[in-house]
């Protein structure tokens, strides 16, 4: 599978070197169009998954009125040094204290919370919007609605059509109907609007007034993060977006073809800044933008309170964890062998490992934070997610389940993962557990990211409290 996954990455990176691609420009802006359909096509026709795009819709319009129009109005604000655009309401978490919090820019925005405002998409809920602390959340609403739509210009009809046909003559992989219609719709939506949003963005900076702009997954390119960015440079205010996940070689959205890193119009529409959590991303990763590492908040604690604990971190592979599991725990090797399971949020099905509830040594581990289980485990089990990399910047020993995952997410190119296919190979390596040694990964995450990120606010002429 490895091969593969890099086969794919070499097609794509010759497929957008070749200047011919970028001649499709919109009129208006001139930037290349291939832009804002990259990341469709690339989900759609090669990995058939769904893109990570904004949308461009609030959902219950009617019941969010009166919080859209006046209590959440962005255009209401006032002076603010630091602008957080296009995070959702739904990743906001009910932290110990009541209060919402998001682990992704909460804690940086927390470093200069007075002079800072975030634009925010989608619905709240109650819950989250009574004990809701930060009253600079704002809504994105007057960017995403009354859009007065401008006649697309016939340039724009003409080269749209052309380059769907570029793209469907030459593309390495099959473009089937649905997927030029779709294409056709996100360019011709970007056509009418991207114009429009970028002077309305204009407008809302000039009222603002702020000196960095930090973008939700600029890097993903969408109608709205590159009309925002636009606007950021035509005022010469500072752009970045912070990593919020895993990066590497085979993210195609973090890793570009020499053309559009070199291009002026392709580099319009990327940040100035990426800022990163340790100087290893830096390494694996291919962007227009520069790399400034500003580090993460993560509770990370090296001290090994069991011996033989194992943190099995599960994502989606239901049945090859369960059979995995019931042939551990029902081996006599597992005798003294805690395992705590832990299910990844978004994939969970604890119906399905209800039964192993009959092993004393099995526990699921979702009362408390990945944090705690990872401190108190020496070993960690999982198939090649980011659970992996904490894991050896704490000093773990970790298992990895051969397969698309690891390849996808590099684990197997640390010399240190043990690598395993089913139980038989495991059992193999964990016989010889008491002999590996933990070794250093320093630069995965840099922990002082509150002094790292009031050095890149200074930087960007932010005002800090003292």
């Amino acid at each position: 599978m490895g091969n593969q996954e890099l086969d794919i990455y070499r097609k794509i990176n010759e497929f957008e070197n070749k200047s011919d691609l970028f001649k499709y420009c919109f009129k208006n802006t001139g930037i290349p169009m291939w832009l804002f359909i990259r990341t469709f096509l690339v989900f759609k026709a090669v990995r058939a998954d769904e893109p990570h795009t904004h949308s461009k819709k609030n959902v219950n319009v009617k019941n969010r009125l009166f919080d859209e129009v006046i209590k959440e109005n962005p255009f209401l604000e006032l002076h603010k040094d630091i602008v957080y655009a296009f995070w959702t309401y739904e990743i906001l978490k009910i932290d110990v204290d009541g209060h919402s919090n998001d682990t992704t820019i909460m804690p940086f925005m927390q470093e200069n919370l007075r002079k800072s405002v975030a634009l925010m998409n989608g619905k709240i809920s109650d819950g989250i919007k009574l004990k809701r602390e930060y009253p600079s959340l704002k809504s994105d609403f007057f960017f995403r609605n009354y859009l007065k739509k401008s006649t697309v210009p016939q340039e724009d009809v003409v080269s749209i059509k052309s380059i769907i046909h570029y793209i469907e003559m030459r593309f390495p992989w099959k473009i089937d109907n649905q997927i030029k219609k779709t294409m056709h719709e996100i360019l011709m939506g970007c056509s009418k609007y991207l114009d429009i949003l970028i002077k309305r963005f204009s407008l809302y900076l000039g009222i603002i007034r702020p000196k960095l702009v930090i973008v939700s997954c600029a890097n993903y390119i969408d109608l709205y993060g590159a009309a925002l960015i636009i606007a950021c440079k035509k005022r010469k205010i500072v752009t970045a977006e912070i990593q919020h996940a895993w990066i590497g070689k085979k993210h195609l959205q973090y890793y570009f073809s020499d053309y559009i890193i070199s291009d002026p119009k392709c580099r319009m529409v990327f940040p100035d800044y990426l800022l990163t959590m340790g100087k290893y991303w830096n390494q694996q990763i291919k962007v227009p933008e520069k790399l400034y590492t500003v580090g993460c908040k993560k509770t990370i604690i090296r001290n090994v309170v069991q011996k033989d604990s194992i943190l099995f971190a599960a994502s989606t592979d239901h049945e090859r964890y369960f059979l995995f599991l019931s042939a551990f725990l029902s081996n006599p090797v597992s005798e003294g062998v805690t395992v705590y399971f832990r299910q990844h949020p978004m994939w969970k099905n604890t119906v399905k490992y209800a039964s192993l509830n009959k092993y004393s040594n099995f526990i699921f581990a979702d009362e408390r934070d990945l944090d705690y289980y990872m401190s108190i485990c020496k070993y960690v089990i999982a198939d090649g997610s980011t659970v992996c990399y904490e894991a050896l910047y704490a000093k773990k020993i970790v298992f990895c389940f051969k397969g698309p995952t690891t390849d996808l997410f590099d684990i197997s190119s640390f010399s240190d993962v043990k690598l395993f296919e089913d139980l038989s190979d495991f059992l193999r390596l964990w016989m010889d557990r008491e002999g590996y040694i933990p070794q250093r990964h320093e630069d995965l995450f840099e922990l002082d990211y509150k002094n790292r990120y009031r050095r890149f606010m200074n930087m960007c002429g932010c005002r800090l409290k003292q």
